[in-house]
């Protein structure tokens, strides 16, 4: 899924040290309507030869 500027994100749920997460349930609770989702990709160094 790919998501432009000024798009609404989907819900989704996520399992945490903490327990289940909610993201609109937690983006609510920070009492802003506004949030920056980041996505990193997991690099992994290639083995040297």
């Amino acid at each position: 899924m790919t998501l432009q500027l000024g798009d609404t994100a989907p819900d989704f749920t996520a399992e945490t040290t903490e327990g289940e997460l909610s993201f609109y349930e937690w983006l609510g609770n920070q009492n802003r309507g506004f949030t920056t989702l980041k996505s990193y990709l997991r690099v992994t160094p290639q083995p040297s030869r």
